[in-house]
């Protein structure tokens, strides 16, 4: 009995697959029989792999044995090796599997099987019987069967007859442990020893909607023209070397409105579309390999088609990997290494790809949009490197969300038209400007990791819907730039940028944007020089008074808790703080009368006072102070 087995692509493998740990070698060498309280590694506390197998060195030559299953802390072990058997060739009896080798032809026989329980059967395990691995297999029922089912040799699966082993309507045979074994009269292969059909066109001819069709390995060089609901199977007598993918080199049509299914298959180009999908078609990819040539495109998807694709990989050298027209592709767990220069398009409908490696440009036009959640274009790695990902020109949004994208030299998205909405995502570029173009760019919760952090403003709609982190990879922290008119809308208690008109860092406090940065030095105040004779007060501002005669500066009448005045003398003729109505200076023990008659005034050419608004526009406290301060 030999089950199929689906060839794996060559795509990445998520995590998700893995659903528990397995010890890291085979428990190969022990002197005796695994027992049902072998499923455990002593050594490490791992479950053992199914299939792992058990050398018993205690039989001469050793008895190998095969993990089966594992339940409640039980093990279920076969032999597949028996060690001390007389002969080459064993028989099966009741529904107790044992091991069956090849004789000296490279046949094997099964003889007396027994069918009273044969639908909990358990599976016999064979040794490769030619170094082509084939299996010649001899169903015996009683006696011998010819030219009925279970007469199916060397197609590496039997259909078997139903009355005996239980056929469900679904066409499967059920074995242990739930495992089920295909009962399918369309089988294909390349070499025509093995199967009814050497095409697949030839089974997809002879299928009716909803079959399932086998395909061999071996390179199938022809068109499909799939005009029904089919599932494509690709399946290898399994041995120790794994199986072999079956590889089509044509152009794919799909026909009529037809829902199709391919596990474990490699398409290549062959101076055409690998695929055309017509309209109103489903098509899904699992664990399948697109391999682009020629500088075609290798899928062209139109109105109302759908594209699924799982757990695949791709590789295109020139030409494009997608032009979708119209209809909904949906890419998980894909690993694509494409490496032409050639973007895909999208002119309708939409991408969205979840927890990808892509390394594929899109260029979007009329209503197609992208969509990205978890994904990463490119790496740090030639030839994924100087590329632009996203070059947006379409009405509808494109969003990016989570997503990670290293453009080297290259601007990461241009959005020459339309609106790209981006969150929580990183960018690597030392472009002068990582998003560039015309259009309207929303963002928020960004990294910039490279060397260059700049977003175009110029040109561009800046739409800012959360705080960024921006951190420059040569180890430095740099602040999003703007000018004064491209503050924040509506801006909140915290915030810092540069102000490229004014030239300084500015933030976000008190219900106002204040600088952040001196002129001419001196902790976060912006200083002034007065060589007239009166001066208004700013808070957070500082005022160098250089005149021969009295310099009156009066304080503001509107002042937040907090906001900070300093003012020095530097000229002979001294300074004086006056105060507006209903304002007091607390200077120590001392406080200036309440009102316009309170003042402070400096009694030498050099003093300097530094007061803070304790309370809002009425209050203020002198924090420091040089030389001698007179209070009135």
């Amino acid at each position: 009995m030999v089950n199929p087995q689906a060839a794996p692509g060559n795509a990445r493998q998520s995590q998700r697959t893995q659903n528990y740990f397995v010890a890291a070698v085979d428990p190969y060498n022990r002197n005796r029989a695994p027992t049902t309280s072998d499923y455990r590694d002593p050594a490490t506390g791992r479950l053992y792999p199914i299939h792992c197998e058990w050398r018993d060195t205690s039989a001469s030559p050793p008895d190998i044995w095969k993990l089966v299953d594992i339940s409640s802390n039980s093990a279920t072990w076969q032999k597949f090796i028996e060690g001390g058997g007389t002969g080459d060739i064993m028989t099966l009896s009741g529904d107790d599997g044992v091991a069956v080798d090849p004789d000296a032809s490279g046949n094997m026989n099964l003889n007396g099987l027994a069918v009273a329980n044969a639908t909990h059967a358990k599976p016999a395990y064979f040794k490769d019987a030619t170094a082509a691995n084939t299996v010649d297999l001899d169903i015996q029922v009683g006696a011998a069967v010819t030219g009925a089912p279970g007469d199916k040799n060397d197609a590496g699966i039997v259909s078997f007859d139903d009355t005996a082993f239980g056929v469900d309507t679904d066409g499967y045979v059920t074995m242990v442990g739930g495992k089920e074994t295909a009962c399918s009269n369309f089988i294909v292969d390349p070499s025509g020893t093995r199967a009814e059909y050497t095409t697949i066109q030839a089974a997809i001819d002879a299928a009716s909607a909803g079959d399932i069709i086998f395909v061999k390995e071996g390179t199938y060089t022809e068109d499909l023209n799939i005009d029904k609901n089919l599932k494509f199977q690709a399946f290898s007598l399994k041995n120790r070397n794994g199986p072999n993918t079956p590889i089509i080199t044509g152009k794919m049509n799909l026909n009529s409105t037809t829902i199709v299914e391919f596990t474990g298959f490699q398409f290549q180009t062959n101076s055409d579309n690998i695929v055309d999908m017509g309209s109103g078609n489903n098509l899904t990819f699992d664990n399948c390999r697109i391999k682009g040539e020629s500088g075609v495109t290798s899928i062209l998807s139109s109105a109302g088609s759908n594209l699924y694709m799982t757990n695949c990989s791709s590789d295109v050298d020139t030409g494009k990997f997608l032009d979708l027209q119209a209809g909904t592709v949906f890419i998980e767990y894909c690993f694509f290494e494409n490496t032409s220069s050639t973007a895909s398009t999208v002119s309708a409908g939409s991408v969205t790809m979840r927890y990808s490696s892509i390394n594929t440009q899109f260029v979007t036009s009329g209503t197609g949009s992208i969509i990205s959640f978890h994904c990463e274009f490119g790496t740090t790695f030639t030839p994924y490197q100087n590329l632009t990902w996203l070059t947006q020109n379409s009405s509808q949004p494109s969003y990016l969300f989570d997503s990670k994208l290293y453009s080297g030299t290259a601007t990461a998205i241009d959005i020459d038209s339309g609106t790209v909405e981006c969150y929580d995502s990183v960018f690597n570029s030392s472009n002068a400007n990582v998003i560039d173009g015309a259009g309207t760019f929303k963002y928020g919760g960004l990294t910039f990791s490279g060397s260059s952090i700049n977003i175009n403003a110029t040109t561009q709609t800046l739409v800012e819907e959360g705080p960024n982190r921006i951190i420059g990879g040569t180890g430095y922290l740099q602040v999003p730039s703007g000018t004064t008119a491209q503050r924040p809308g509506s801006p909140v208690e915290g915030m810092i940028r540069y102000n490229s008109t004014a030239a300084y860092i500015e933030g976000y406090s008190n219900g106002a944007w204040k600088d952040l940065t001196a002129s001419s030095g001196g902790g976060g105040l912006t200083w002034n020089e007065v060589t007239g004779t009166s001066q208004a007060l700013a808070v957070d501002n500082g005022y160098i008074c250089n005149n021969a005669s009295l310099v009156t500066c009066t304080l503001p009448s509107t002042a937040a808790v907090g906001d900070v005045i300093r003012v020095v003398g530097s000229g002979s003729g001294g300074w004086r703080i006056a105060q507006n109505a209903g304002q007091t200076i607390h200077f120590g023990s001392n406080s200036t009368t309440t009102g316009t008659g309170g003042r402070l005034d400096s009694v030498n050419q050099y003093d300097g006072v530094e007061i803070i608004c304790i309370t809002a526009n009425t209050d203020f406290i002198v924090i420091s102070s040089q030389g001698t301060i007179q209070v009135t």
